[in-house]
């Protein structure tokens, strides 16, 4: 697969791309949102993208709104966060996202990502358009 993973933290960067490395995975480390958008305006094409929800200077549903409506085929979106309520979590979740993590990660829920990539590949390979619902909440807040 290939990954990419963004956080404004480098450590955190840091030390998820070596998991997913370890693991046999081609990854892209991104700190922070503008590091992000370059990635995915290169001629990459990710299969997963893991953000940050809240960031300094953007968040990760900022990055879920630009897969969703640039990207095709759009990627695994998979967010993070240690400080989101329960109410921005299911707003993502509206937006297309396939989970929210909890911070601190265990390695439970990266395997947990891996596992709903593949069956977001999957879903796309057979046809599912993107193999992501989008729902008409994304639209709305993207209009």
């Amino acid at each position: 697969m290939n990954i990419l993973v963004i956080d404004d933290e480098p450590d955190i960067v840091s030390e998820l791309c070596g998991y997913f490395k370890r693991r046999g995975h081609k990854v892209t480390g991104a700190e922070g949102v503008e590091e992000a958008f370059y990635a995915l305006a290169g001629d990459a094409k990710f299969d997963m993208v893991l953000a940050d929800m809240r960031m300094p200077m953007g968040s990760g549903e900022d990055v879920l709104r630009v897969c969703m409506r640039v990207l095709n085929p759009c990627p695994a979106l998979i967010l993070m966060t240690g400080l989101a309520d329960d109410e921005d979590v299911k707003r993502a979740k509206s937006y297309g996202a396939m989970t929210v993590f909890r911070k601190p990660l265990v390695r439970r829920q990266l395997d947990e990502a891996l596992q709903l990539t593949e069956q977001h590949l999957k879903l796309r390979s057979s046809g599912i358009k993107d193999g992501v619902t989008r729902s008409s909440a994304f639209y709305a807040s993207a209009a």
